[in-house]
């Protein structure tokens, strides 16, 4: 059992109180709590006009049809699915057809000309073309450096000036 000072616990005895499911033992306990606690014996009492109020309103009901009316609102599937569904699935296919055609093709190369070495040359021109551009701007930084600095000034006076311009014109609709 929880200690008497939790209020989570409390709480939950005050909840089973309004159901009525509250144990003589959990009564006293909670009597016992809420006279040292004011706080809480207000709430309960909140609680139980609150309950009061309601036990004496008339449930609504839905109407007999309204499950049936809220899927006739429902969209359907159509044939759009199947539409779209075929889309992609022909997207698909152009996508990999030639990847598939160039596999067919490169596997038919002879040894030297294999794929593994085509990617290779790509992979090491990519390699000297970064390293290039790295070289270039570690010797000169300003080429890199002055271009990024205007055009970081453009975006920010181009900000100060929309949020100036805008609180002192109106808006266009």
């Amino acid at each position: 059992m929880k200690p008497p000072d939790d209020r989570e616990y409390i709480e939950a005895l005050m909840i089973d109180a309004l159901d009525g499911n509250l144990s003589k033992s959990g009564e006293r306990e909670l009597n016992r709590y809420l006279a040292t606690n004011p706080d809480l014996a207000s709430e309960l009492a909140s609680m139980q006009e609150v309950n009061t109020l309601f036990s004496d309103v008339e449930m609504v009901e839905p109407p007999a049809d309204f499950v049936v009316n809220t899927m006739d609102m429902l969209p359907r599937p159509s044939r759009s699915r199947w539409v779209v569904g075929i889309g992609f699935a022909l997207a698909l296919f152009i996508t990999l057809a030639p990847l598939a055609l160039m596999t067919y093709l490169f596997s038919s190369l002879p040894a030297q000309a294999s794929v593994l070495q085509l990617t290779e040359s790509i992979l090491n021109g990519l390699a000297q073309l970064v390293l290039s551009f790295s070289e270039l701007a570690s010797s000169q930084p300003a080429n890199y450096l002055i271009p990024l600095v205007m055009v970081g000034s453009i975006l920010l006076w181009a900000a100060v000036y929309r949020r100036t311009v805008g609180a002192i014109l109106p808006a266009r609709s």
